[in-house]
């Protein structure tokens, strides 16, 4: 049966040139589209999912509340995280990460380049990311000042095929010691790396204390038993405890609350994001709506070459 309906098609399209070739085209054509966009739209979907536990994992955010304005930030203070470990059993981690506005100068021997990806975070940023480690070890890796975590591009682009454990990279004119190299940032996470240097680098820094700074993303592992808008509402006014009768006199309320990790891209538009945010997740359903549109156009321009075909036939 199968060998007589390829006659059959074989004849017609020699018959309907033609027509056939606009029919496959125009099917291919539009299955091509839809497969794009379906592509697309599963790369949007899958933003910060691969990470374990991602279910418990979030971001930590403030509004700030004055009698003239009412600004969110994606950035907040430092003293956040250590004061969140310390008050609620309810975290498990907790990681802060600072990333410089402009690109760092990084140096070895004869070789140096601008690179953009670079920042500061807290060692326990390996306990919430899934960041495999290709050598080095994930416990200590960031304990101590002045040492530094690599992608394994940045790895090959400084070292080659050599061992970089041990050996220093010169960033902005300082030297750190390279603990560990992980595999290269996917593209489907909001907080892309390349360097990850030791924020203990920065323990002196005057902003570490400051419950004013919002400089720092922070991000939080919850214990498995803790609901996360739950606990979202129990920290909102977490700085009153610590700052609160100076933020009345100035006539200002600190609000935090917290965003699942894998909402961030596609669902959040504060302020000083990691990235550029998205106009809307909207998009993403006018894209489905029409890929199936298409696939719906073009299965009545085939029932309509079918038809015309069979008349002239």
């Amino acid at each position: 049966m199968i060998k007589n309906y390829l006659k059959i098609a074989l004849r017609n399209f020699q018959r309907h040139k033609g027509y056939s070739f606009i029919n496959i085209a125009g099917f291919a054509i539009g299955m091509a589209c839809c497969l794009l966009i379906l592509l697309y739209v599963r790369h949007e979907l899958s933003y910060d999912r691969y990470h374990e536990d991602v279910e418990r994992v979030c971001r930590i955010v403030i509004d700030i509340r004055t009698q003239t304005a009412n600004r969110v930030f994606a950035l907040i203070s430092p003293t956040v995280a250590p004061a969140l470990k310390a008050d609620y059993p309810q975290v498990e981690h907790a990681a802060r990460a600072i990333i410089p506005s402009s690109s760092r100068l990084v140096k070895r021997k004869d070789t140096f380049f601008y690179e953009d990806r670079f920042m500061y975070a807290d060692q326990e940023l390996f306990d919430i990311f899934t960041i495999p480690f290709i050598q080095g070890a994930t416990q200590g890796a960031l304990t101590r000042p002045n040492t530094l975590v690599v992608s394994q591009r940045m790895a090959h682009k400084y070292f080659g095929n050599a061992n970089p454990l041990g050996e220093t990279l010169e960033i902005n004119q300082q030297e750190y010691e390279i603990t560990g190299v992980v595999t290269d940032s996917p593209e489907n996470t909001h907080m892309k790396y390349d360097l990850i240097a030791s924020l203990e680098t920065l323990k002196d820094w005057q902003e570490m204390s400051n419950w004013y700074s919002t400089m720092f993303y922070t991000y939080l592992k919850l214990r498995p038993d803790v609901k996360m808008e739950e606990f979202s509402q129990q920290v909102s006014r977490l700085a009153d405890k610590y700052v609160g009768e100076r933020l009345e006199s100035g006539g200002s309320t600190y609000h935090y609350f917290l965003q699942p990790l894998s909402r961030i891209h596609l669902h959040s538009h504060l302020r000083y994001e990691t990235e550029a945010p998205r106009e809307s997740c909207l998009y993403l359903y006018f894209f489905l709506c029409g890929a199936l549109h298409s696939h719906h156009c073009l299965s009545e321009l085939h029932e309509s070459l079918h038809c015309t075909r069979g008349q002239q036939g």
